[in-house]
């Protein structure tokens, strides 16, 4: 991938902590993700990046730690953010009895916004899904839902995007246009978080990965020189197994 990144952090997440009584779902995690990179963050079923995400869109609350977007509190200041933060959730949930677009309109509606029709088509279509945007979502196969929830990720033009598994349900022209779409957003400057089990499509697209198991991040930093480590592992599935499987 061509450069776009820079050193200024736009997310600065320190010692987050998340317990469900005696469950630790995240402990004492801390990271950053600067304007432009795209970082995977990677992990078994029940590492903790799910409860990740939830943290950082407001949908769990903190035992303990804080998250800095842009220098400021992003729980103290969430409704300034709002318009800031994209996000395509692993499995999207539509009412099946609207099209795509009223869909949409919908979703925004709740949030205040209205969409100009050819903002909506721009953003539909660069999500793939503009000729069948008038069809009722009951027909949509889980792929286009899939791609329903992209567009509404990018429907407000959001600084930093995240994507929970983008590629569910897409078939291999699919998965080609996803890697193409990621490789656009990282173009335009858009700083990406990406959660995905496809590891190969991740050392395509990702500036840096994070791994976690059971709670914690275990490995970060960029893919070249993570391999670099140990000679014996070549690709980005080798590292990860080799640090996440139980020994």
């Amino acid at each position: 991938m061509t450069t776009s990144e820079t050193n200024v952090p736009m997310i600065e997440a320190v010692q987050l902590s998340k317990f469900y009584g005696p469950f630790v779902a995240v402990k004492e995690i801390s990271f950053q993700i600067n304007r432009g990179e795209v970082v995977a963050f990677l992990g078994p079923n029940g590492a903790g990046k799910s409860t990740l995400i939830k943290i950082i869109l407001g949908l769990v609350k903190l035992t303990q730690g804080s998250i800095l977007f842009n220098e400021k509190n992003l729980f103290h200041q969430r409704t300034e953010f709002v318009n800031q933060i994209g996000c395509l959730m692993e499995t999207p949930a539509f009412h099946t009895h609207l099209t795509g677009r009223e869909n949409l309109n919908y979703l925004n509606n709740l949030s205040g916004k209205i969409i100009a029709r050819t903002a909506m088509d721009s953003v539909l279509e660069k999500a793939g899904i503009l000729d069948r945007a008038d069809t009722l979502v009951r027909t949509y196969s889980q792929g286009m839902r899939q791609r329903l929830g992209l567009a509404n990720a990018l429907m407000s033009n959001p600084d930093f995007i995240i994507l929970d598994e983008p590629t569910n349900g897409l078939d291999p022209n699919g998965i080609n246009e996803m890697r193409q779409l990621i490789q656009s957003l990282y173009e335009d400057g858009k700083t990406i978080f990406l959660s995905s089990h496809l590891l190969g499509e991740v050392e395509k697209v990702c500036t840096k990965v994070a791994i976690i198991n059971q709670g914690q991040i275990v490995k970060e930093g960029r893919i070249e020189e993570l391999l670099k480590e140990d000679q014996k592992l070549s690709t980005l599935e080798e590292y990860f197994l080799h640090h996440t499987v139980e020994k």
